[in-house]
């Protein structure tokens, strides 16, 4: 139970720190240049160990940082990338995976994990990552679209629903984080603990009003 407390503070920090450094950084153009390399570097040495560590829980942990710090590259370090139309990053940067629309990928990358998990065709480290990944941009996409698309009224209800779903995942999370038996498995629900306590906090602190510029 204290080592999946742990990994899932340990998780929150990683949130923490990359928000206050992402959050400044946006008003410098470009800023991503100096970090995007540095992110990279960091994702493919954690897949690696995420797909050839011995041990289970660490593959699991890997997978997680993983998935927070492919969101990193993704979500927020590409689509800010100025690139000449013609470089070959293009594609990729001008890419937004934040607009609505792409709330179909989310579900299409939802029902290929499980059926891949379920079908064992794919590794446990991998299926972290993607996870993590799936989960963190399913929530974002609310995040960066309520303001724009929803009405002012309507923003502390479906902000408190959200609140309230989230406090019962993080609860559910501590519960069965108890009664599992393998370190495995306290692993998997301690990234639930992290995930559903900073959706707890963010659905009741900032949700129910228009997103700060900035964010």
């Amino acid at each position: 139970m204290i080592k999946a407390v742990i990994f899932a503070v340990s998780l929150f920090i990683y949130f923490f720190v990359t928000d206050l450094l992402f959050i400044p950084l946006r008003r410098i153009p470009n800023y991503n240049l100096y970090l995007l390399i540095f992110f990279l570097l960091v994702f493919f040495t954690a897949l690696y160990n995420a797909l050839t560590a011995g041990s289970q829980v660490k593959r699991l942990i890997y997978g997680a940082f993983c998935g927070l710090i492919l969101w990193s590259v993704i979500g927020e370090l590409c689509p800010s990338l100025r690139v000449h139309p013609a470089s070959l990053l293009n594609p990729i940067c001008a890419v937004d995976i934040k607009q609505p629309s792409a709330a179909v990928y989310v579900v299409i990358l939802f029902i290929t994990l499980a059926i891949s998990y379920l079908t064992g065709g794919i590794k446990d480290g991998l299926a972290m990552m993607l996870m993590v990944f799936g989960s963190t941009w399913s929530f974002e996409l609310y995040m960066q679209n309520y303001s724009t698309h929803l009405p002012l009224e309507v923003l502390p209800k479906i902000a408190y629903t959200l609140g309230s779903v989230s406090t019962v995942i993080f609860l559910l999370a501590l519960i069965m984080t108890v009664k599992s038996a393998s370190p495995a498995g306290k692993t998997f629900w301690g990234y639930w603990i992290y995930f559903g306590f900073v959706t707890t906090l963010t659905s009741f602190l900032i949700l129910p009003h228009p997103m700060p510029l900035g964010f």
